[in-house]
């Protein structure tokens, strides 16, 4: 899994990462960055790196799936379910 990505979306960076990041598809689906395939156009990334640094719903994006995806808070949802449980 991606803990960059994850520290990064926490402080409302959105990140480019390449299939092998375990996050990349969370990342791309919610919005909070976006994923960089074109290893023989490095002036790609480039482009990537000007849209999502002026990109604010991005920013907010990355901060809201940060929120959800944390360990804290995957902690406070499994403690949520095993109290409905008990």
């Amino acid at each position: 899994f991606g803990y960059v990505a994850m520290e990064a979306a926490a402080r409302g960076v959105p990140t480019i990462a390449t299939p092998e990041v375990g996050a990349t598809p969370h990342l791309v689906e919610t919005g909070a960055g976006l994923e960089w395939t074109s290893f023989a156009m490095p002036l790609a990334l480039g482009s990537l790196v000007r849209r999502a640094a002026r990109d604010d719903a991005m920013r907010s994006a990355a901060i809201a799936w940060a929120s959800v995806m944390s360990v804290l808070a995957r902690c406070r949802r499994r403690r949520r379910s095993l109290v409905r449980e008990a």
